[in-house]
């Protein structure tokens, strides 16, 4: 019977069959990426790798997150570039699949004081052993009101999650990757809603 239902209606359950699977294809192709944004929110909570409120950096978008579900999250963006942390007054949406496949840079410690690192550009034909002691003195000079109270924080906080404790205290170091345009890399500790405004008293 079963070889007179395939010699008789072969052709039928063919094409029935071919019917189903590309019903079947359609159907992953049209869920795949509501999938994969589902998946990415699981890992995403499973993992706690932000909050709102947060500072953070998916691939070349970064910003501050205002909005999550389980499709995508919404970030105010910060910019220009990855050292400044001034809004640009745009709102940036990522599907949460992109955290499959893209790596993560969360800015904020959970503390109310960050490390922030930016350029301060040398000129070539310059003292440079004096500028590098002048802006060394700045940065003293601006972030000595809330050093000790920053190194308190930044310990109990790296205390609390078994890490080593760094330093808080300014650092200056000098970038020659580029032998044409070298550069003063400067670290400092600052309150997270301040880094802006400690940068620009530093460099005034």
């Amino acid at each position: 019977v079963l070889f007179c239902v395939i010699v008789l209606w072969g052709a039928s359950i063919k094409g029935f069959a071919f019917s189903i699977a590309a019903f079947a294809a359609a159907l992953v192709l049209a869920t795949k990426e509501l999938f994969q944004c589902v998946l990415g929110s699981v890992v995403k909570v499973s993992n706690s790798v932000f909050t709102l409120g947060d500072r953070i950096q998916v691939g070349q978008a970064r910003g501050i997150v205002v909005q999550q579900s389980f499709l995508g999250t919404a970030l105010m963006e910060m910019g220009p570039g990855e050292s400044s942390r001034q809004l640009t007054g745009k709102k940036i949406f990522i599907p949460n699949s992109q955290f499959l496949t893209q790596i993560v840079k969360n800015e904020s410690l959970g503390s109310k004081f960050v490390f922030h690192t930016f350029n301060v550009g040398l000129h070539s034909i310059c003292d440079w052993k004096l500028a590098e002691q002048q802006l060394l003195d700045a940065c003293h000079e601006v972030c000595a009101p809330f050093e000790k109270e920053a190194q308190r924080e930044i310990s109990k906080l790296t205390k609390a999650k078994v890490l080593y404790s760094p330093s808080t205290k300014p650092k200056v170091s000098i970038d020659i990757s580029d032998t044409e345009k070298p550069k003063f890399v400067v670290r400092i500790t600052c309150k997270e809603d301040q880094p802006n405004k400690v940068e620009q008293q530093i460099l005034h």
